[in-house]
């Protein structure tokens, strides 16, 4: 309960406190609500970052026997981007695979996307796949293509290591 005596206190619980000493109080409780709130923020971030699956392994297949760790390509060839995720916990939601084109000096663009919705026991694992043609080779300012796993549902994204290989290098039809 608080009551005015003067001008210069204030009666709190039964205290009587001048009223200059409250703008600290006050600043000081404002502050360990955001300290609080920071925390509780942190946690459910970290609580979702450690949710999400984990990328165990990324490769390329092409040709009729999708021949698994191919790292060059003809335009034209049917190609196969694979990601392959595993859950360190029991986890459920949205994943896109990205194939990206890699170009020199300038913003990468998407050339193939897909969405799939994953849900995944402790220790599971699950391949996913987009297939695409490249319609152009690595020469001049594109480079080659690379995958991007985008974690939709969790914090995140994973990007294939910057080096050739493991990105796809596209060569001139022979």
């Amino acid at each position: 309960m608080v009551k005015y005596f003067n001008s210069y206190t204030i009666l709190i619980l039964g205290e009587k406190v001048n009223r200059k000493a409250i703008i600290p109080l006050i600043v000081i409780a404002i502050i360990l609500m955001l300290v609080v709130f920071a925390i509780a923020g942190f946690y459910f971030v970290a609580r979702r970052y450690m949710l999400r699956p984990v990328v165990t392994e990324a490769y390329w297949a092409s040709g009729w026997l999708r021949q698994r760790h191919v790292y060059v390509a003809y335009v034209d060839e049917q190609v196969v981007a694979c990601v392959v995720l595993a859950a360190r916990e029991a986890t459920e939601g949205d994943v896109t695979l990205r194939v990206r084109m890699d170009i020199k000096y300038w913003l990468d663009k998407d050339y193939a996307t897909k969405m799939f919705h994953v849900r995944l026991s402790k220790g599971e694992s699950v391949t996913l796949e987009v297939d695409f043609r490249p319609s152009q080779p690595s020469t001049g300012r594109l480079r080659g293509y690379y995958m991007q796993v985008d974690f939709e549902s969790w914090v995140g994204k994973w990007t294939m290591p910057n080096s050739y290989p493991p990105r796809l290098t596209v060569l001139k039809s022979p």
